[in-house]
């Protein structure tokens, strides 16, 4: 039983989820269970053994629980196949630079909920860069905002992870210095007690195989 913050893109872990599985025999092949949900309500279960991991964008504070894997992941400037810059910049990694391509004031803007961490992180990087522009959709559903940016509806800060699968299709591109502006943090966590257990072993290095891919 795996818990996913609504933080977390479910796709990506689903691709943690079929390297899981692909390592064990049809016969011998674990049923696995995913659930979202907010992250104090997803560590409740874990603390109560009801989950048996969460991957969760915190990292596991509660003495009974652990964290299991860590993984650092660029945010880039996202936008999709179809959009046409304002200027000539491709790979724009001054504050100057992304102005001039996304045109300042008039920039559109999609971003994540208040309350989500990538939220506040985005906010920081827009104050102590000058950025400015219309925020003209919002959401605590992560796809939606992929695909908000698919549509040209605007263009998103968002983690690599979260647009692997874009990024092989080509209906987006990715904007800016390969290690990214800044570092998204994930976590996989599980109960202390369960740390030893060979399948959640075999989890977490999935779960490293998969953001290292």
């Amino acid at each position: 039983n795996i818990g996913v913050s609504d933080e977390v893109e479910p796709s990506c872990v689903v691709e943690v989820v079929s390297l899981f599985l692909m390592k064990h025999g049809l016969a011998q092949r674990p049923k696995v269970k995913m659930i979202s949900g907010p992250h104090e309500e997803l560590v409740e279960k874990l603390r109560f053994r009801e989950l048996d991991a969460v991957v969760t964008t915190f990292a596991m504070s509660d003495p009974d629980l652990m964290s299991l894997m860590r993984t650092e992941v660029p945010v880039a400037l996202i936008c999709s196949s179809e959009w046409k810059s304002r200027s000539s910049t491709e790979r724009p990694i001054s504050a100057e630079a992304i102005r001039d391509m996304v045109g300042g004031s008039e920039a559109q803007w999609v971003m994540p909920s208040s309350n989500f961490k990538l939220r506040s992180e985005t906010d920081l990087f827009f104050v102590n860069n000058e950025l400015q522009g219309r925020v003209v959709f919002e959401s605590d559903v992560v796809a939606s905002l992929v695909r908000s940016v698919i549509d040209q509806i605007g263009l998103a800060f968002l983690p690599l992870l979260y647009v692997a699968r874009e990024r092989r299709e080509k209906t987006i591109r990715v904007l800016g210095p390969k290690a990214g502006y800044w570092k998204y943090r994930i976590w996989l966590g599980c109960h202390s007690q369960n740390s030893d257990d060979p399948l959640i072993r075999s989890l977490g290095r999935s779960f490293k195989d998969a953001c290292d891919e």
